[in-house]
């Protein structure tokens, strides 16, 4: 109780302290280690073997170190850029599935919109948009707390671009 409480906080500001090289430890992972990954289970790496991609457990925590950004109140540049970087190499990872790590890639991407420029945010817009809608002739993602999660991401992209008052009101409209 009272000590679980200290030791939360302590372990909080602890990662706190550390947070933006956690993040790039994490940006640096995904951009070496994964040249073709799939969340499904396999990652193709150029010499012809397979590699495990980011598992769920790190996928997990990944999600929990980007949410704890949302309470540092302002990000240096340099922040900023690993933060779009990671934004950047995590978009192509969802697909037009219900697969549990797609929640923790949302999540993270959700927390990361908010700390990035107008136009990091923008940049992704489209991507995220399209897995709201069919895929070829399949009906696409399915589940409602996917697709739920995804449009509140849309949203939060909108509500950092507050002069395109059309997007802010298809997103609310959307969530």
């Amino acid at each position: 109780t009272l000590n679980q409480n200290t030791e939360n906080s302590l372990g909080r500001s602890l990662v706190l302290k550390h947070i933006h090289l956690l993040i790039a430890q994490f940006t640096n992972r995904l951009q070496t280690d994964s040249k073709i990954a799939n969340l499904d289970g396999e990652v193709s790496s150029g010499k012809g073997f397979k590699q495990p991609p980011l598992a769920g457990l790190q996928l997990n925590i990944l999600c929990r170190v980007t949410e704890l950004l949302v309470s540092v109140e302002k990000a240096e540049e340099e922040n900023v850029t690993t933060m779009e970087s990671l934004c950047g190499l995590l978009v192509p990872l969802l697909k037009f599935d219900s697969n549990p790590n797609q929640l923790y890639l949302v999540r993270t991407i959700h927390s990361l919109i908010p700390k990035m420029s107008n136009e990091g945010a923008m940049a992704h817009f489209h991507s995220l948009s399209k897995l709201l809608g069919p895929n070829k002739a399949n009906a696409g993602i399915s589940s409602n707390e996917h697709r739920q999660l995804i449009a509140s991401v849309l949203k939060a992209i909108s509500d950092q671009d507050v002069k395109s008052s059309s997007l802010a009101k298809v997103a609310k409209a959307v969530v």
